[in-house]
């Protein structure tokens, strides 16, 4: 007889612990709704930023030819895409255009693959200033509705 209690009082407390209840299921999917609905757009700027990175890759070389332009004591008035003799740009990936105007390098992004709006130009301006010492100092600025997803030096 005591065999047969204790097989039911064992039934009866694993018949308790079947599963979550309905509130407790419904939290946790709340937490996650509110989880993703700050981490989503988080990621994707994120991802933009990566992206991003490619215009100053892109840019370097002709950073380095607008620096010998003006350390050779070229105006910067005369440094140009043309001057440099860089010709035109052929797009790829992130990157639509790169143009050299009064020695201001000028990123133009393309916006389908940085996924933001079609009609949102993301350009990235990069211009150099000379030091009393003859050093070459490069700063870099963009519009305010892309200023999150440039480099934190590019920012105001």
């Amino acid at each position: 007889m005591k065999s047969t209690n204790l097989k039911n009082a064992k039934h009866a407390t694993h018949a308790q612990q079947q599963g979550f209840s309905l509130i407790e299921l419904m939290v946790v999917i709340v937490i996650i709704g509110i989880l993703g609905s700050v981490a989503i757009p988080t990621y994707k700027d994120y991802v933009v930023r990566a992206k991003v990175t490619e215009f100053f890759t892109l840019a370097q070389p002709i950073k380095l030819a607008v620096t010998e332009a003006l350390m050779s004591g070229k105006s910067p008035a005369n440094i140009t895409t043309e001057t440099l003799g860089l010709g035109e740009y052929e797009p790829t990936g992130n990157v639509r255009n790169i143009t050299v105007a009064n020695a201001i390098i000028s990123v133009t992004g393309n916006t389908e693959t940085l996924g933001l709006a079609a009609e949102q130009v993301f350009t990235v301006d990069l211009t150099p200033t000379t030091t009393p010492q003859g050093l070459i100092n490069w700063s870099c600025t963009t519009a305010a509705a892309t200023q999150k997803y440039v480099p934190a030096n590019c920012r105001d």
